[in-house]
């Protein structure tokens, strides 16, 4: 069989996996595997913690800005900052620029660093409860006293670390393996993670911390912060906050800009989420890594399944092969033994007519019983060979029987199979075909949809268009009718003023008239 057709196969079969796998796919992780990923970062600031978890959902991007930064190493921590405000990174990423040792580790452990991004992706609340329970862990076992760097608080049960000093930041190195104390998870032991510059300090109880040195960061690193109440991550958009001053994490939470924190899957570039669930949430086109590996496990069987059919055809024409074999040389020694034993009835034949010949003097009884004694043993010798034929004839044909029975059953299961493939085929092609079905039926409301959006924009237009012509035609109306009042005014005035002068001179003529006549 060859390699595509069953690869092709083991891909039509994880198509059409039935829906209960994906949910056993889709299930949460336990608490000590929380704590087992969280061991190495539950005991940074807050600050520092909140921009890993983001970034932890973008390993490509943690990737990116992990080689930027090898190739500056020589910039200060401001300068990158500046540097990188460009890139098309989530502000997270970037907010991890000053702090070279974690992006090298995000970078190393990359599945590490997905399993932390798909938990926290996952179940965001379950993954602050067990920061908060290994905190308590460390408190419990006097290593939090010893933080000389932090300003550990508590509100509420809830313990809070965070810098002494706004604008300075520590990062601790501590052995996860002792600054807990006593583990509560057995079969989840804690990751370590193992500092190579660093190997010659020597972590103990007394001794849990090794502190990074000391980095400057600017106002607009604070723009994340953890709401412990609500077991959440508080996020303000970098673009509109500008701060002037180093802002407490309350004042962060208590912003009207602040918002709960949104995965963003543009900044994913791509890589598979872990279950079906997390794939459809945020509408990748991507099939989840589980999906793979169930896909994967299925074209394993279909290839060991088609070897092992291989191997038994192959030794089953093999044993046919044996058993021809060994048929045609029972036969050939068949053939011997017979010929053999006619040969030698025919020797004790003819010394039995010599004998005869020569012992004519010897009496006739012990002639006759001679002859009768053997006869008698070539006849049982004949009688042998033939009953030993007859059950070689019979084992072959129970042998052949059997293998004409194998291969009937072979025959009905390549059949079934055949026939298994070709509705899986019929499936296949029956869903394509009721997914170009469904796209050509959304196509065409989006169609209709838009002639309806068109013919309704167009009514409107044609509606404000005439509106515009009548406002238009009752403002010309009006301005004639204004235009011709004021000419109507003008004609009545200037005919009132004729009037007027008329009868003016009259009068003054009438006057000159009655002096005269004085």
């Amino acid at each position: 069989m060859p390699k595509f057709y069953l690869i092709l196969i083991s891909l039509i079969i994880g198509l059409y996996l039935p829906s209960s796998m994906a949910e056993d796919d889709d299930e949460q992780p336990t608490d000590g595997q929380l704590a087992q990923i969280l061991a190495p970062v539950a005991l940074y600031p807050d600050s520092v913690l909140t921009h890993i978890l983001i970034a932890s959902t973008y390993p490509l991007e943690v990737i990116e800005a992990n080689r930027w930064q090898q190739q500056h190493s020589n910039v200060s921590p401001g300068d990158a900052l500046d540097m990188v405000e460009n890139k098309n990174w989530d502000p997270s990423v970037k907010a991890l620029i000053p702090f070279p040792k974690i992006l090298q580790k995000l970078s190393e452990e990359l599945s590490w660093t997905q399993s932390l991004g798909d938990a926290f992706l996952q179940n965001e609340e379950r993954v602050l409860q067990v920061i908060q329970t290994l905190r308590h862990q460390a408190d419990q076992a006097g290593s939090l006293q010893k933080m000389e760097h932090m300003e550990v608080a508590r509100e509420d049960d809830k313990i809070i670390i965070q810098p002494i000093k706004r604008e300075v930041v520590y990062l601790p190195y501590y052995d996860s393996r002792i600054v807990y104390g006593h583990w509560y998870w057995d079969h989840y032991p804690p990751v370590h993670w193992t500092w190579h510059h660093h190997h010659n300090h020597h972590f103990s109880h007394h001794h849990p911390f090794y502190w990074q040195p000391r980095v400057h960061i600017s106002f607009n690193y604070f723009h994340s912060a953890f709401h412990w109440h609500n077991h959440h991550v508080i996020v303000v958009d970098r673009h509109h906050y500008h701060a002037k001053r180093y802002r407490h994490r309350r004042h962060i939470i208590d912003d009207y800009r602040g918002r709960h924190w949104r995965h963003n899957p543009v900044h994913r570039r791509g890589v598979a989420y872990r279950s079906e669930h997390l794939r459809k949430q945020y509408r990748s086109s991507r099939p989840s890594r589980e999906h793979t590996q169930v896909i994967r496990r299925n074209e394993r069987k279909v290839v060991h399944a088609s070897r092992q059919n291989h191997r038994s055809s192959n030794e089953r024409a093999t044993i046919q092969r044996d058993n021809q074999n060994r048929s045609v040389q029972r036969e050939r020694t068949n053939r011997l033994t017979s010929e053999r034993a006619n040969n030698s009835s025919r020797r004790a034949e003819r010394q039995t007519g010599s004998s005869n010949a020569t012992s004519l003097n010897s009496s006739g009884q012990s002639r006759s019983e001679r002859l009768r004694q053997q006869l008698t043993s070539a006849r049982e010798r004949t009688t042998k060979q033939n009953q030993a034929t007859t059950q070689h004839q019979n084992t072959r044909r129970e042998r052949a029987n059997t293998n004409n029975n194998t291969n009937r059953a072979t025959n009905n299961s390549q059949r079934s199979n055949r026939t298994y493939r070709e509705d899986l085929t019929t499936r296949r092609v029956q869903s394509d075909k009721s997914k170009k079905s469904h796209a050509t039926n959304r196509q065409q409301v989006n169609r209709s949809e838009h002639n309806q959006r068109n013919t309704q924009a167009s009514q409107q237009q044609n509606a404000q268009s005439s509106h515009r012509a009548e406002r238009r035609s009752n403002q010309q109306n009006q301005s004639r009718s204004r235009e011709q009042i004021r000419s109507e005014r003008n004609t009545n005035q200037r005919q009132n003023t004729r009037s007027e002068h008329r009868s003016s001179q009259q009068r003054s003529h009438n006057s000159e008239r009655q002096t005269q006549h004085h």
